[in-house]
């Protein structure tokens, strides 16, 4: 055998290799009962990053449905009230979030937590038009407060 047919062979059992390696692989953001992107069952690092990847892309992640856990922030703007799950990197020296708008008819502050309190936030992430912006959110969540996680 020559050389260049040694390395056609290891070059094609490396792709084979490869393919059924990534085939196998499970999706580390997919999680149960019809969740999409289980940010919940990732390291602080991993959330952070993909929490940053969806501000970036947000077009790649319409319509799915997003479980994540963070601390409840909350600012008015204009009359208009935003809620958000901020999550932290591994460091605590940086912070991203999504907004959230809840599925029930709640009022601040009395059906909220206190701002800064650990919550999980599940919901289909969506855009909307804001003001003549197109802002993203988790749209029809559901909020739990740290205690009843």
């Amino acid at each position: 055998m020559t050389i260049r047919r040694i390395m056609s062979l290891i070059l094609a059992a490396t792709l084979m290799g490869s393919c059924l390696l990534f085939s196998c692989v499970k999706d580390p953001l997919k999680g149960k009962n019809g969740i999409d992107v289980d940010l919940t069952q990732l390291s602080s690092g991993l959330v952070y990053s993909t929490v940053s990847d969806v501000m970036q892309n947000p077009e790649d992640y319409i319509g799915k449905k997003f479980r994540m856990k963070g601390l409840f922030t909350m600012f008015s703007i204009e009359s208009r009230d935003y809620y958000s799950c901020i999550v932290q990197d591994a460091t605590a020296c940086c912070a991203s979030g999504i907004e959230f708008d809840t599925a029930e008819d709640l009022k601040y502050p009395d059906d909220y937590p206190q701002i800064g309190d650990e919550i999980t936030v599940t919901g289909i992430f969506d855009s909307y038009d804001d003001g003549g912006f197109t802002s993203y959110r988790l749209r029809d969540a559901e909020m739990k407060i740290a205690e009843d996680n």
